[in-house]
């Protein structure tokens, strides 16, 4: 997140063993694991996550953040108007609260 409000486009990866991934995602269901992406509530940062995470899909991922930059950096603005200048670490906690809220609730 510190990342997206310093402009810095980014890829985020994510591998564990396979037993840890299984049971996060059984009791975990969300749409993402980005806090960018998680706040935005869209597809802003790549995540490349277990098997994806490898060198063809990294190289890929790496094209995209060199040809969207533009649009990345927009959804970054766009994160910062969700969260604030101010308190930006309450307003992050209270996104997080409501996304969680979202899924106890369904």
């Amino acid at each position: 997140l510190e990342t997206a409000i310093l402009n810095v486009p980014q890829i985020v990866v994510f591998e564990t063993s396979w037993l840890t991934y299984a049971i996060a995602r059984f009791f975990i269901k969300v749409k993402y694991i980005s806090l960018v992406n998680l706040i935005a509530d869209d597809h802003v940062v790549e995540e490349l996550i277990q098997k994806d995470f490898n060198v063809n899909q990294l190289s890929l991922s790496l094209n995209s953040l060199i040809n969207e930059r533009e649009t990345i950096l927009q959804k970054y603005q766009l994160i910062k108007e969700k969260i604030g200048t101010k308190n930006a670490s309450k307003e992050v906690a209270n996104q997080i609260i409501l996304e969680l809220s979202k899924l106890t609730h369904k």
